[in-house]
C-alpha cells in the first residue's frame, strides 16, 4: 500500500553569508517513489513504509549497520541488567507472579508475525535438569545444618490445536501439564515438615487455555490469552475450580506491523492467585536486522538474540524472567492440617537450539544459568510459620522434542 501523494526531493536552501547569491543543500528529506512507499535514506538504505499518517518510524535516517550494532549493545545491556538484579536475590517488587515461559506462546499465534522467527509449537515435551544447592538464609534465621538438595527436575508437556483457523480470526485451544521434582539430600532442623514434602510430592501445574488474534488490517492485530491453572501438590490431573489451587491469568495485546522484519505492541497482563492479583504492562517487540540475527523479546519478561543458521537450524541467546506457586497442604503438628502458598521466582540466562528432523518434527537443547530470588512460604493456617529461603544458584540443562507445521502451512 503506497502514499496517497507522491513526493520530490525537497530542499532547504539558506544563502551564501558572503555572496548572498549561491544557495547551499544542507539536508535531503527521503525521496519517496510514486506508488510504491518505499523512501531511501540519504545513507542509500530503502525502507518501506505503509503510511507515514499511520507509522513512526525511528530508524529512517540511520544507518543499518550501526542500527544493527547499537541494537544488539543494548540486548547486551539488557541482559546484564536482568542479571545484575537477580544477584541480590531480592525479588524487585514491581516483578509480576506466576510468569511462566509457557506465556511467551502468546507471540507465536498472532497474525502475521515476522520472518525466520523461532518456531511455534503445537505438541512440545520436554525436560529440565537443574543442579543442587541448599537453601540459604533469606530473612528467616535458620539453625545449621542448612537443608541441601542434589537436584531439581521440571517435565513439561503441552498441546495446542486450532478451533477455528481463518484469516479474519484464529482461535486455538490448549492443555499443559508441569511438575516439579525436588530430590532432597539432607533436612536441616528447621521447616523440616515443608522440605519432607517437597522431597517426597511432586508440585504440579495443569493448565486449560485459549489464545485468540484478531487482524484488525494489513497493519494492526489483536492477541489474547486465557488460561486457568491448577497448582499444588494435589492428587490427579487438576482442580481447576478450587480457588485453593486456581491461578487465572488473562494477557492481550494491540500490535502494529510496519513491515514483515519488524512489530511491536503494548499489552496488559493479568493474574488472580491464592497468593496476591497483579496487573502488569509489557512491551512486545519482535525485530529482524537482517537475513541471519533478530530480536524476539517481551519485556520485562524476556529478550532473545534469534540467529538462523539455515530455514532448518535456529540459535537463542538471552534471558527471561520466571515465576511459579503452588499451594502445598500436608500433615502438620497435633494431627492438624499445614498449609503454605509457595512462590518461587529466577532469572535464566541461556543459549537455546531449535533442530529440524522432519516435517513438523523438531528438537531443541537448552542450556544456560539460573539466579534464585528468595523461595517464599506464606503460611496460609494459623498452626504454620511464614518464612522465606534463599536457594542456591545453578546451571540447567534442558532437552525436549516438538512438533511445528512447516512454512508452507504456516503461511511464512
Amino acid at each position: 500500500m503506497g502514499f496517497q501523494n507522491s513526493s520530490t526531493m525537497t530542499e532547504i536552501n539558506i544563502k551564501d553569508e558572503q555572496s548572498h547569491k549561491s544557495n547551499k543543500k544542507i539536508f535531503q528529506a527521503p525521496e519517496i517513489s510514486e506508488g510504491k512507499g518505499c523512501p531511501k535514506t540519504h545513507y542509500g538504505q530503502s525502507v518501506c513504509l505503509p503510511s507515514p499518517k499511520l507509522y513512526l518510524y525511528p530508524f529512517l535516517f540511520i544507518n543499518y549497520r550501526q542500527e544493527t550494532k547499537n541494537m544488539r549493545y543494548i540486548v547486551l545491556a539488557i541482559l546484564f541488567a536482568y542479571c545484575a538484579s537477580a544477584s541480590g536475590q531480592i525479588k524487585p517488587g514491581y516483578f509480576p507472579e506466576d510468569v511462566t515461559s509457557g506465556d511467551n506462546g502468546l507471540r507465536c499465534y498472532c497474525k502475521p508475525g515476522i520472518r525466520n522467527k523461532s518456531r511455534s509449537k503445537g505438541l512440545e515435551l520436554s525436560y529440565s535438569h537443574f543442579g543442587g544447592g541448599a537453601y540459604k538464609v533469606a530473612d528467616t534465621v535458620l539453625a545449621m545444618p542448612l537443608t541441601e538438595f542434589r537436584s531439581l527436575g521440571y517435565l513439561d508437556f503441552s498441546i495446542k490445536a486450532p478451533l477455528l483457523n481463518r484469516d479474519h480470526l484464529k482461535i486455538l485451544l490448549s492443555y499443559s501439564y508441569f511438575s516439579e521434582r525436588y530430590t532432597i539430600d539432607r533436612f536441616g532442623p528447621d521447616f523440616n515438615l515443608v522440605f519432607r514434602e517437597l522431597d517426597d510430592s511432586k508440585l504440579k501445574s495443569t493448565t486449560l487455555g485459549a489464545i485468540i488474534a484478531k487482524p484488525l488490517d494489513e497493519f494492526h492485530y489483536l492477541a489474547f490469552r486465557f488460561r486457568l491453572a491448577s497448582n499444588g501438590n494435589y492428587s490427579g490431573l487438576g482442580r481447576f475450580f478450587e480457588d485453593r489451587y486456581a491461578i487465572y491469568k488473562f494477557s492481550g495485546v494491540y500490535v502494529i506491523k510496519p513491515s514483515d522484519d519488524l512489530e511491536w505492541g503494548l499489552g496488559l497482563a493479568y493474574s488472580k492467585s491464592f497468593r496476591r492479583n497483579s496487573l502488569a504492562p509489557f512491551l512486545l517487540l519482535n525485530r529482524n536486522f537482517n537475513d541471519k540475527w533478530g530480536l524476539e523479546s517481551i519485556f520485562p519478561a524476556n529478550a532473545y538474540l534469534r540467529y538462523n543458521l539455515s530455514p532448518d537450524d535456529i540459535f537463542l541467546f538471552g534471558a527471561e524472567y520466571d515465576s511459579q506457586s503452588y499451594r502445598i497442604l500436608m500433615p502438620g503438628p497435633n494431627n492438624g492440617t499445614a498449609d503454605y502458598a509457595m512462590n518461587h521466582s529466577e532469572f535464566l540466562v541461556s543459549a537455546r537450539a531449535e533442530h529440524k528432523f522432519a516435517d513438523w518434527f523438531w528438537g531443541n537443547l537448552k542450556f544456560g544459568y539460573r539466579f534464585n530470588f528468595s523461595t517464599d512460604f506464606e503460611s496460609k493456617t494459623a498452626e504454620t510459620t511464614s518464612f522465606n529461603v534463599d536457594p542456591s544458584n545453578s546451571f540447567f540443562l534442558q532437552a525436549g522434542l516438538f512438533l511445528s507445521p512447516p512454512d508452507r502451512l504456516r503461511g511464512d
